[in-house]
């Protein structure tokens, strides 16, 4: 398949990109594209090597962005009622959390922003939320080209975490791990992606001015997701062609919300994310108590991103002066 008008082809992907923002945008929030079948490639390895992944196969069976029919209307509801009950949580791990985080922009000297607040925010709130350690870079399920080592190391992680929390919780029935474990995947790693990226984006404009003389926008603007995959769940006629059903498409998120719709960097239609009211709280808290600070950051280095699904970089060096 070659390169189209509307859509350039990735061998190496084995997938179609949309060129276009309103292409982008139908693919996502469109009901005829399904979500990417994540389980495909462990069960195509499977019958491959031989090997098994029960601890993968148990996460994917609870990510509501794995599932299309029914199964999504379920986990999605399933996913809202444990939200709600721990909306508290929530609320109470922010006043704890984010004063301690703006706190570390007000004091002299240099220091890694990822290292030293966003991460140990992010994953203590998380930790509150879902009683899941360590759930930086579980996003990897989603990454298709991970090798056949690292697959079996993830799954080898989520089957230890499924253990423990059921362990530390003998009440808890597999809904409830489940979501936990979906919630930790899909919190953790965007969660960091979007606090870091959009402080970024604001300290990088704003160099050797003060804090507080910065603008600060309440809402996120950046993204942190890199791409969204969807499947043709029937044939589609695109400039000339015809793509038979099944063909798979990865959406540039960033491109997705070039037309000024910032709110789209959650998800458009029947996908929307279900924790963008906390997400976007979160920053707004954030934002809040950085604009009432006097400091100054005086220079800024940002590390590369290796992580293929969120855009986290490895650092983000600054020096403050007050």
């Amino acid at each position: 398949m070659g390169a189209v008008q509307s859509l350039s082809f990735d061998p190496a992907g084995r997938a179609f990109v949309p060129t276009t923002a309103e292409l982008s945008r139908e693919i996502i929030a469109s009901s005829d594209y399904g979500v990417a079948p994540y389980g495909r490639g462990y069960s195509e390895l499977t019958r491959r090597t031989g090997h098994e992944f029960p601890g993968i196969d148990y996460a994917l069976n609870y990510l509501p962005i794995a599932h299309d029919g029914e199964r999504h209307v379920f986990l999605r509801e399933l996913a809202a009622d444990f939200l709600k009950r721990n909306t508290g949580v929530l609320r109470d791990a922010r006043l704890r959390l984010v004063p301690e985080a703006v706190g570390a922009f007000a004091r002299n000297g240099t220091m890694d922003v990822m290292a030293d607040v966003i991460r140990p925010m992010v994953e203590a709130l998380v930790f509150d939320l879902t009683g899941v350690r360590g759930a930086e870079n579980l996003t990897a399920v989603f990454n298709r080209a991970l090798s056949l080592r690292k697959r079996q190391a993830l799954d080898t992680l989520f089957t230890t975490i499924k253990g423990d929390l059921s362990n530390a919780n003998p009440g808890f029935g597999e809904d409830e791990i489940g979501m936990r474990i979906a919630f930790a995947i899909l919190g953790v790693d965007a969660t960091i992606g979007l606090i870091s990226q959009n402080i970024i984006h604001v300290l990088s404009a704003h160099i050797g001015k003060r804090l507080c003389e910065m603008s600060w926008p309440l809402t996120p603007e950046k993204t942190s997701v890199l791409t969204i995959e969807r499947t043709a769940k029937c044939p589609m006629a695109r400039d000339g062609q015809t793509l038979p059903t099944g063909t798979d498409f990865r959406v540039d998120m960033e491109l997705a919300i070039s037309t000024g719709d910032r709110a789209a960097m959650f998800g458009l239609g029947r996908h929307v994310c279900l924790g963008r009211g906390f997400a976007t709280s979160l920053w707004r808290d954030i934002s809040v108590g950085l604009s009432g600070l006097a400091s100054r950051v005086v220079s800024i280095n940002v590390g590369p991103t290796v992580n293929r699904i969120v855009a986290i970089p490895q650092f983000v060096i600054i020096e403050v002066q007050s």
